[in-house]
């Protein structure tokens, strides 16, 4: 239920169920959904502050988190995030990727996708 009042914007309900659940019954998901939803309606702080207070992080905390930076134009905020990852995926390279190329940052385009392929994180249709 937190996720679907996150991602219809309903934030204040999701924040009131999220912080109504015991402890124990927050997991990764309903955290994600937290920092997703947040990220989506351009709540950057309230998403950074949830992401930074999660007690465990996964590669789609870190990927949706790095996605709200890129969607709202953060590319600087997306960039300390992205290199402080102990894991990158494909997900996380393309989001990158794709943003500074869209931002018409192209040498900065080229620097990550030479890094992917020295990361060994090949594009899917090279595979």
């Amino acid at each position: 239920m937190v996720g679907a009042y996150a991602g219809a914007g309903e934030l204040d309900v999701a924040r009131e169920m999220f912080d109504r659940m015991p402890a124990i019954g927050r997991n990764v998901v309903t955290w994600n959904s937290m920092v997703t939803g947040f990220a989506k309606h351009g709540l950057l702080p309230l998403a950074r502050k949830m992401f930074d207070e999660m007690p465990f992080r996964n590669l789609v905390s870190w990927n949706a988190m790095i996605r709200g930076y890129v969607v709202n134009g953060e590319m600087d905020g997306a960039r300390e995030l992205f290199d402080a990852m102990p894991e990158k995926d494909v997900v996380s390279w393309t989001c990158m990727i794709s943003r500074y190329a869209q931002a018409g940052r192209y040498a900065e385009t080229l620097e990550s996708y030479s890094g992917r392929c020295r990361a060994g994180a090949v594009p899917d249709l090279m595979r």
